[in-house]
């Protein structure tokens, strides 16, 4: 319907946002790179679309216990990190990030097997690994606390929605990194978010921008 087409601009523009915010436009992508950075898009948002359809009026009533908190480890230009953090973004739920150093991934001290991203914290101290696998669980645990309508995880459940999620993952991600990251100036600017990340010290800035961004330009 109208107001569900809506929402899908509104998704798209969100996950394109994301991955150019670094001073990569669409046009220097070219149409190839832009017609995948726009379909993925699309497809990346469809679990949350699916959620947000009906609006959220039955969210959070009074009277009911504190909301469980989400604490998102990241990088910020990974793609399955966004779709986790557009899913949250159109639910309303307010979340946390923490950029991981690729290199030294020290802020996963605490995960003592897994140390890829994105991992999922939350509040009550449960670790989640796997873009997959943490919307599901967020899923479940908003439905339980009844922040989302139990038909919108059974419409997640169906074949169709799966089918999206899977080439989301498997065929469309594979694809977006390359796309961002096809010569030096445009892995510089990618990999320019880390001047913004408060607890990087200058030492775990410069391997990424001296080292890496050359290594994915030549790539």
């Amino acid at each position: 319907d109208h107001a569900s087409g809506i929402q899908v601009v509104e998704a798209m523009a969100t996950s394109v946002a994301r991955l150019v915010s670094r001073g990569i436009s669409l046009a220097r992508l070219g149409a190839g790179g832009a017609a995948c950075v726009v379909g993925g898009a699309l497809a990346l948002e469809r679990q949350s679309v699916l959620c947000h359809a009906k609006g959220l009026a039955s969210a959070t009533t009074a009277g009911t216990p504190s909301p469980t908190t989400f604490t998102l480890y990241q990088y910020e230009i990974c793609p399955f990190c966004n779709k986790i953090k557009s899913v949250l973004d159109y639910l309303d739920v307010p979340y946390s990030t923490v950029d991981v150093n690729p290199l030294t991934k020290s802020e996963l001290k605490f995960s003592a097997d897994y140390k890829k991203v994105p991992v999922l914290l939350t509040g009550a101290g449960e670790q989640v690994n796997d873009s997959e696998a943490i919307i599901e669980h967020v899923l479940n645990l908003l439905v339980a606390e009844g922040r989302v309508p139990k038909s919108e995880l059974a419409r997640l459940s169906t074949d169709d929605a799966r089918k999206w999620a899977q080439w989301a993952d498997k065929e469309l991600a594979v694809y977006i990194y390359p796309n961002i990251t096809r010569n030096y100036a445009e892995s510089f600017a990618a990999f320019g978010y880390v001047d913004d990340v408060p607890h990087f010290t200058f030492a775990d800035r410069l391997p990424h921008k001296k080292l890496r961004a050359p290594a994915m330009g030549f790539a």
